[in-house]
């Protein structure tokens, strides 16, 4: 039935062991999508990984090693992706799993629906902890993402940033994202603008389409990337913030003018506006921080009533996936 193949980018950073985990279950799905592993690991775990790709001969990976240890990500994802040879194109962790289906559907979707740049479905973390001599496997369902159809672009760019949730996991065409990455690197140099920025380039050049599959979980774990690196509110007190920020806005304004035509003025008003909508809404900002608090105290208490219906909802919808990745993950517990 599916017939199309995409590019899978995996940035590999000193866990040789998850991407074998990770090569198994797709090995054990037998896929037929091209895996890139961009490794910027220590020489010992690139000898330990580069050894881990040769035991997979079914699966077409494309090893790339000569990266240093301490290239920001996002740069080291504009690199890789050159080497991409198919038409649709992914990032993803080497501690996540994105659903086989998952990534057939949304090819589907995007080669008959010329007008969407982005494809994904639902997600779920999960964390494994140990409890005795078993481990044992939590999840639960994460991202409300939102189909984001607004027919045009500053729209789309309003709607994503003040509903902010990445959308770096989803099926790209692989032209487009290859200038989205090398848009990151020329006008971003940190992880947080570095997440940002190709999410909103992606929803102004198209829209952006959540089916109603399972598409990815994502493991929670202490040293992630989004637990140890600087923040926003980082830059915001240590003075970094409007320098970055400058250029983040430069690069939006050259890309909306793109597919749009907008006086200079009107461009950093819409951009100015709505990044202060995105800092107030997730309390970024330190004046009135006591409101933004309760307001969004109050909403979560909301999301946690709905939390256990919804999770139900997804265990018995897609049970079948959500056993395979425990599978995978808890036979590398021991």
């Amino acid at each position: 039935m599916f017939k199309n193949k995409c590019t899978i980018i995996v940035p590999l950073f000193n866990r040789p062991m998850h991407l074998k985990r990770l090569l198994t279950y797709y090995n054990y799905h037998k896929i037929n999508h091209q895996l890139i592993i961009a490794d910027s690991s220590s020489l010992e775990n690139k000898k330990i990984a580069k050894k881990i790709t040769s035991q997979y001969p079914n699966l077409d990976i494309l090893y790339l090693g000569s990266y240093p240890s301490d290239i920001n990500q996002y740069h080291k994802l504009a690199d890789a992706i050159d080497y991409a040879k198919e038409e649709y194109c992914l990032q993803m962790g080497e501690d996540d799993f994105i659903a086989p289906s998952g990534i057939n559907y949304s090819i589907e979707f995007l080669k008959n629906n010329s007008d969407y740049t982005v494809v994904h479905g639902k997600y779920i973390s999960f964390n494994i902890v140990k409890k005795g001599e078993r481990y044992k496997f939590y999840w639960q369902p994460i991202y409300p993402h939102d189909s984001i159809t607004f027919p045009d672009a500053v729209t789309r760019f309003k709607y994503h940033l003040l509903n902010y949730h990445g959308t770096l996991y989803g099926v790209h065409r692989t032209d487009l994202l290859k200038k989205v990455y090398k848009d990151t690197f020329k006008y971003t140099n940190d992880y947080r603008f570095g997440e940002l920025l190709p999410s909103m380039l992606a929803l102004i050049y198209g829209k952006m389409k959540c089916l109603d599959i399972f598409y990815c979980a994502r493991e929670i774990t202490t040293n992630s990337a989004t637990t140890s690196t600087r923040s926003i509110k980082d830059f915001l007190n240590n003075g970094s913030y409007n320098k970055k920020y400058k250029m983040f806005r430069n690069c939006l304004i050259e890309n909306l003018n793109n597919m749009i035509q907008l006086e200079m003025t009107d461009a950093i008003n819409l951009i100015d506006e709505s990044m202060y909508s995105y800092l107030y809404k997730y309390n970024l900002l330190t004046s009135d921080s006591n409101f933004i608090t309760n307001k969004y105290k109050q909403l979560k208490m909301t999301i946690k009533r709905h939390s256990k219906l919804k999770k139900l909802i997804l265990y018995f919808k897609y049970y079948n996936h959500i056993d395979n990745i425990r599978h995978h993950v808890l036979i590398f517990c021991k």
